[in-house]
């Protein structure tokens, strides 16, 4: 028995050094169909990968003693938990905030955000401008995690108090999901499968609810194409814990093990077992409603085949993936108008995924733009480079910078070209790319 047990727990030891390195229990490990750089590591020359945030502050004509002067009278006259006082209080820390006074602008701001909570409850609608305003200050001085708990709070506001279906609803889902995305590649708080589960789910919590009211219903399709950009991410999952075991030991010092897992790590690891399936249902279910609208725009319907397609090719299923765009090709061809071309979708070669998926957000350092190079190559029906060649490199002659290049070229998949409805080799292209290495 006693050998029994020092068996067990050197096999728990040994564990434990295999994981040894994988201490962030958001993770999990998991192998995904494909590895690209593009967006991650490598970019067009003319692709903004970290756009700057926008931001309003629309504040001016009075000074902030002028400001500060009707706040003290606003508290004079109703005391300092006025509702009266929230506007003013408002008011002066986008005043503070206009002139670029951030830590100032916060006092004020948390201010009306807690009168706003004493006069009309935790979730009223009047925080969520004082939230936007509060995200904006915490992201200008770099404090993201304070962001990030704002940002988690004014979406339960708004799952509160806007209506399924509510275009404000709507903007807000696709808002947060575009943060827990940069959050995630930015990797702030560590690469976590938890935020993209987040993503996914969130979008299809609003999908259900409005499948439920009507299948075919327009509004579904923006939170089909988010929850589309999550199984990229899903595909794409690098990251890194075993399932956790815990090791107790009884009077009688047998050791127990239990496979300690949760839930967002079962949901996860149910999104990385069907990831290409969910993917096509996904897609599919897009295109199956528009098919199903009075008169469908021939151009989206065609998009989102091509989008379809993009899937396809991505785990490379080239079959399938030809298939799908050539209908899209023909779908312009028979539509009856002079004025869809469509050779208009298909004016060359594009680095896949197609959206800025994997692009991180820009409130974090990127060592980028190390490197750039002219290339010239070919994109075979499959979407793989070919006869690459190097025009001009910087830094000049620098092998290591090559041999990263050709590697991430290679990994790399393009939606191909498709000419008099066929899907062909796309030859001589020549392309800018900004890369690390």
């Amino acid at each position: 028995m006693a050998l029994r047990a020092a068996a067990i727990v050197a096999l728990f030891l040994a564990l434990l050094v295999q994981n040894a390195g994988a201490a962030d229990n958001n993770s999990i490990r998991g192998e995904g169909a494909k590895r690209t750089s593009y967006g991650l590591k490598i970019v067009r020359g003319n692709d903004d990968r970290r756009a700057e945030p926008e931001s309003e502050l629309p504040i001016a004509g009075l000074s902030l003693l002028r400001y500060m002067q009707s706040v003290e009278n606003a508290e004079f006259d109703g005391g300092a938990y006025s509702a009266d006082l929230a506007e003013p209080l408002q008011d002066m820390g986008r005043a503070y905030q206009s002139e670029e006074k951030h830590p100032q602008a916060i006092v004020f701001f948390n201010r009306a955000l807690h009168l706003s909570r004493i006069n009309e409850g935790l979730y009223s609608e009047t925080q969520l401008p004082l939230l936007s305003s509060l995200i904006d200050s915490h992201l200008a001085m770099g404090q993201l995690q304070d962001v990030d708990a704002k940002q988690d709070y004014r979406f339960r506001i708004q799952q509160r108090v806007y209506e399924s279906g509510d275009p404000a609803l709507m903007e807000a889902t696709l808002e947060y999901s575009d943060w827990q995305r940069q959050a995630y590649l930015d990797g702030f708080s560590g690469n976590t499968y938890r935020r993209v589960v987040d993503i996914y789910d969130v979008n299809t919590r609003q999908i259900d609810t409005l499948e439920a009211a009507d299948e075919a219903d327009p509004k579904l399709i923006p939170h089909l194409y988010q929850r589309m950009q999550a199984e990229y991410l899903v595909s794409q999952y690098e990251g890194e814990k075993e399932a956790e075991f815990q090791l107790n030991l009884t009077g009688a010092m047998e050791p127990q093990f239990g496979l300690s897992t949760d839930l967002a790590a079962q949901r996860f690891q149910y999104l990385r077992e069907f990831n290409y399936r969910n993917g096509i249902k996904t897609m599919q279910q897009v295109v199956t409603i528009m098919e199903q609208q009075e008169g469908p725009d021939p151009v989206q319907l065609a998009q989102a085949k091509i989008a379809l397609a993009d899937w396809h090719l991505w785990w490379d299923n080239v079959a399938r993936a030809v298939q799908s765009y050539e209908e899209a090709w023909q779908l312009l061809e028979t539509d009856g108008s002079r004025l869809t071309d469509p050779n208009a979708l298909f004016q060359g070669p594009v680095e896949l995924p197609a959206v800025p998926v994997f692009h991180p957000g820009g409130f974090s350092p990127v060592d980028d733009e190390r490197a750039h190079a002219t290339v010239l190559f070919d994109v075979s029906r499959a979407g793989r480079v070919r006869q690459l060649e190097v025009v001009q490199q910087t830094p000049p002659e620098h092998m290591g910078a090559r041999v990263v290049l050709f590697d991430m070229m290679k990994e790399m998949r393009f939606r191909p070209i498709v000419r008099e409805g066929k899907v062909v080799v796309a030859e001589s292209v020549i392309r800018d790319y900004r890369y690390e290495y």
